[in-house]
């Protein structure tokens, strides 16, 4: 079952990014990993700013939370989606990386 949709957003400078997003767009931090990752919060959009070894896709990214991975990868397939990333396992998530059959990049993130 795929839940809580939200964006990542790969970018070169986390700090310029998050001035921006906070600054210009009105967007509350809900935490940030150092130089590497940053969650946000814009109006009902959960967005989280990725740079360094977080910075895991090159174009904004649809993120949905599962809470099966395997078997969501499993029913996805058929639908068109090709596995781009095999599923690693980070400190905090098992995660794969997915491309919809519109070409649009798609990450499954289950937490640990």
């Amino acid at each position: 079952m795929l839940t809580k949709p939200s964006l990542l957003i790969p970018v070169e400078n986390l700090k310029s990014a998050i001035a921006f997003f906070v600054e210009a767009l009105g967007a509350q931090i809900k935490f940030q990993d150092g130089d590497r990752y940053c969650a946000l919060r814009l109006q009902e959009l959960d967005i989280g700013l990725a740079s360094g070894a977080e910075r895991i896709v090159e174009a904004p990214s649809l993120v949905l939370r599962s809470l099966g991975l395997e078997d969501d990868l499993d029913a996805l397939a058929p639908l068109g989606a090709r596995l781009v990333a095999t599923p690693e396992t980070g400190p905090h998530e098992r995660r794969a990386i997915l491309e919809s059959a519109a070409g649009i990049p798609i990450i499954l993130s289950q937490k640990l």
